[in-house]
């Protein structure tokens, strides 16, 4: 459903505009699910909802930039002047930021993929808070690089099983390890100056007794015709194996890495082949690193370490391999 466009579509139409008005187009043949515009041309879903649902409905929830309600009677006015009428769940962008209004349809677009009706209003109160979580995330400061969200995205993008990356995928950025998963962990480094120098923590370089922790290093250049970041997020979320948690997973991800940064950031580009002839995996035991011999008023200890002389390791050669490592090169 390409809900960019018919919400264009709509807000071109001549309509009544009163409060309360809906004036919208259904998605389905069977008219359970419509995109709608209010008088103030704020995008509305409406999903029809069970009204046989067990369950009392949620109560309604107001957001600075979201409103939903559960289990709503609605008219639907269509172009054309026929109507539906029924029990709907009404999610609408209260935002009157065309950014804003455009990744609330990019989100709706993939949820409502997964979304079999009539649903019920706890599945849809689930998925308005997740939308309501993402619009928290992007308007908090950055917690991370454009560059360095693209090298994880780029990971996952080129594992033999990415589906099983996502799984595994940090959901905040300040999480000791980008990847974990078991015994398993894999940390991503991106360098911008073709050196594989990079940064590490303390926490980073000695991982906790049991865990085993690959470095995936790999360069990170600008490049006016290369792949942009908002690219790689989109192949990400568009993978085929993934259901709707793990698509909104990704979405958390990004933002909360991004914060209000993450419109500018989207089109950010670096060069794919680039990347992808450089990436090389070290083990995290065998890279230099500062050691325990510090007193104990020294604590958060960061430090820059060269690779450069550090051996690689080939994925497929790695012994007792598990779920994340052979995900990364099956």
């Amino acid at each position: 459903m390409e809900l960019r466009q018919k919400y264009s579509e709509l807000l071109a139409l001549p309509r009544a505009r009163h409060p309360g008005s809906m004036f919208g187009m259904p998605l389905t043949a069977d008219r359970s699910m419509h995109l709608a515009v209010d008088e103030e041309d704020s995008p509305v879903l409406l999903i029809a909802v069970s009204p046989h649902a067990s369950e009392s409905p949620p109560i309604g929830l107001r957001l600075a930039n979201i409103l939903a309600d559960f289990a709503l009677k609605c008219e639907i006015s269509h172009p054309g002047g026929s109507a539906t009428s029924g029990l709907f769940a009404v999610i609408k962008c209260r935002s009157g930021e065309d950014r804003l209004r455009t990744y609330f349809l990019r989100v709706m677009e993939g949820a409502l993929d997964d979304i079999q009706t009539p649903a019920t209003p706890r599945l849809i109160s689930r998925l308005v808070d997740s939308l309501a979580e993402l619009f928290r995330a992007s308007s908090r400061p950055a917690l991370q690089t454009s560059m360095g969200l693209w090298a994880e995205l780029f990971l996952i993008l080129t594992a033999a099983e990415p589906d099983i990356l996502v799984d595994a995928w940090h959901h905040d950025p300040t999480e000791r390890y980008d990847f974990s998963l078991g015994g398993e962990a894999v940390e991503v480094k991106s360098s911008g100056n073709r050196t594989r120098v990079h940064q590490f923590s303390f926490e980073q370089a000695w991982p906790p007794a049991g865990q085993t922790v690959l470095v995936a290093s790999l360069f990170v250049e600008r490049a006016q015709n290369g792949r942009s970041l908002g690219q790689l997020w989109e192949e990400v979320r568009s993978l085929p194996r993934l259901n709707l948690e793990a698509r909104l997973r990704i979405e958390e991800a990004c933002l909360r890495a991004l914060g209000d940064s993450w419109a500018d950031a989207r089109a950010d580009a670096f060069n794919w082949e680039l990347a992808a002839g450089s990436l090389a995996f070290y083990r995290v035991n065998d890279i230099p690193r500062v050691g325990f011999d510090q007193p104990p008023e020294v604590f958060e200890i960061n430090f820059a370490t060269n690779l450069g002389g550090v051996r690689a390791v080939a994925l497929r050669n790695l012994s007792n391999r598990n779920r994340l490592f052979q995900a990364l090169a099956a």
